[in-house]
């Protein structure tokens, strides 16, 4: 199974460096070099730190789930929402979430 190139994408998309990806898995930046570019794949542990990290399941890392791309337009849309709002107002809505996902 080859790993493909949605790490890059989906990285890139929520606004994430290959340094951060780099410090969570603690990995060298040639290693997430080669994972982007489908060269070789990371081990099941890191694949799984990565994509809890991006908020995806693994199977998208290999190019198998299409619905989750819509899952990076709402987020930056919500993201896009939340940065136009003041500070109550954003303190108040991530509350009322947080809160939402407890239950």
């Amino acid at each position: 199974m080859k790993f493909l190139n949605p790490l890059y994408e989906y990285r890139r998309a929520l606004g994430y460096s290959q340094p951060d990806i780099v410090a969570l898995a603690n990995v060298s930046q040639s290693a997430l070099s080669k994972w982007e570019s489908g060269q070789c794949t990371p081990d099941g542990a890191t694949l799984k730190k990565i994509s809890d990290f991006l908020e995806v399941p693994v199977s998208y890392l290999f190019g198998y789930n299409d619905c989750v791309e819509k899952s990076v337009i709402h987020r930056r849309e919500i993201d896009s929402f939340l940065h136009n709002l003041d500070g109550h107002d954003r303190r108040r809505i991530i509350s009322l979430v947080k809160h939402w996902e407890e239950c």
